[in-house]
């Protein structure tokens, strides 16, 4: 049986704009289902060693087992087993650098992942934990790089997991990848795949942890984040060229999964600039 360990810290400046707010290794629970987060509520890893689930309204329609997740921030948290103890091991951290990390590297968020990443996890939750053990005041400095490699090492992991994929899920994702910009419909991508619409549906969320539409979505909306950091165009021509024939759902889009509107972003990253 692993030996549990935890870190909680208890002053947190509210300045800190990188900090490890608690974190467990091999915390053991007793048998029901953990609810809290929401407004407020920072980033929140996690990694199921044990049977689990995920679901707010039903949690047994999400198993969980070997999975992780990252939440973003504000969102709320409903995962565990009701029957049973289990294990799982998590961390609850604050800082920017995590969305633009796993967007970067493009590692999903507020999405269950299941592919070999157990013990990448705990490597390291171990590495951080030793750390902050050390030291009496954080380096948000150096916490900020660990957890920045770390997402990148899950990112390349869970990219090299997605191998196994069968060859009509893989000839979907080249379609989307190629036309994302088009107005494109399931039985369109279905098509490519020569499944049915429903089929297609259940198949690509179970090797690619989320539905076909917000693959696409998703791959709309990076390329959008790369126009806008190395090109001035406007930011409704930006919508457009990536296939969104809405500006405002867009922009609705990319803040939610950026934490910034369009404009912010670009603003950020180059202050220059000036939207007309």
């Amino acid at each position: 049986m692993p030996i549990s360990k935890f870190y909680y810290n208890r002053d947190v400046p509210p300045t800190d704009s990188f900090c490890i707010l608690n974190l467990g290794i091999h915390e053991t629970m007793a048998p029901g289902i953990v609810r809290h987060g929401g407004k407020g509520f920072p980033f929140l890893f996690m990694f199921f060693h044990d049977q689990a689930w995920l679901n707010r309204q039903h949690p047994a329609e999400q198993e969980a087992t070997g999975g992780l997740i990252i939440w973003k921030p504000d969102t709320l948290h409903d995962y565990g087993n009701p029957g049973r103890s289990w294990d799982h091991s998590w961390m609850v951290a604050r800082g920017d650098a995590i969305a633009h990390a796993a967007a970067r590297h493009q590692l999903p968020l507020n999405q269950l992942l299941v592919f070999k990443a157990e013990k990448l996890f705990v490597h390291y939750l171990r590495m951080i934990y030793d750390e902050l053990r050390k030291q009496r005041c954080q380096d948000g400095y150096l916490l900020e790089g660990i957890v920045t490699l770390w997402l990148y090492e899950l990112a390349r992991a869970y990219r090299h997991g997605q191998a196994q994929i069968p060859d009509p899920l893989l000839a979907a994702e080249a379609f989307i990848r190629k036309h994302f910009n088009q107005p494109l419909t399931l039985p369109d991508i279905a098509r490519v795949a020569a499944l049915s619409v429903p089929r297609f549906m259940v198949v690509f969320k179970q090797f690619y942890g989320e539905p076909p539409v917000h693959f696409l979505i998703r791959t709309r909306l990076q390329r959008a984040a790369q126009l806008l950091e190395y090109n001035h165009l406007p930011i409704k021509q930006i919508a457009q060229e990536v296939g969104f024939g809405d500006p405002l759902y867009f922009s609705r889009q990319f803040k939610a999964a950026y934490g910034q509107s369009p404009k912010q972003f670009r603003q950020e990253r180059n202050p220059p600039f000036k939207e007309p």
